[in-house]
């Protein structure tokens, strides 16, 4: 629910960031909330961003660039600050720019892949949970005599009254079965 650095080059970045998170204002921030490039040609000209502005020009901020990271709106920002006023031309936007596309596929297969990989392990716990419950149903279809739907109930019914999950109900009748 707020701005935080994921990843910095060193503690001069994440200086000029934490400013910009403090005062609620600059490149890097105006970048997430608008999906449009920031370029700051000299800190010292700069109006858009008081408050960061005069913080960051005494660490010696000079200039800079921030380019939003797009997927499903705008997610993050990849931030570059520079020492010297007009560190960053049309040509060097570019090149970060084609960077900052990188960075957002590379974004966008991590995401996919943890939902995947979430997706899989859901699956095998599912799978896993069915066949406790087959099996559990036929311990009390064969103990109680009972059909495969009232053993199915009997779970449920022991379930909600116990406020247990079913998968564990159906283990404690797997375990005492072994028991015996």
């Amino acid at each position: 629910g707020r701005d935080t650095t994921a990843a910095a080059s060193d503690e001069y970045a994440l200086e000029i960031d934490k400013i910009q998170y403090s005062s609620n204002e600059g490149p890097c921030v105006a970048a997430i909330d608008d999906g449009e490039i920031k370029r700051i040609e000299a800190v010292s000209e700069e109006k858009r961003w008081p408050e960061f502005c005069r913080r960051a020009e005494k660490h010696g901020f000079r200039s800079g660039l921030s380019l939003p990271l797009k997927m499903n709106g705008t997610v993050g920002a990849l931030n570059l600050y520079a020492l010297t006023e007009g560190a960053y031309d049309e040509r060097s936007q570019a090149i970060a720019e084609i960077f900052a596309r990188q960075v957002t596929i590379a974004l966008q297969n991590a995401e996919t892949y943890l939902a995947t990989r979430d997706l899989a392990d859901g699956l095998n716990t599912a799978l896993q949970s069915r066949d406790m419950i087959g099996q559990a149903k036929g311990i009390l279809m064969e103990r109680e005599n009972i059909s495969d739907e009232e053993a199915f109930e009997m779970l449920k019914r022991i379930s909600q009254n116990s406020n247990i999950k079913l998968r564990d109900v159906a283990q404690k009748v797997i375990d005492e079965k072994a028991r015996s």
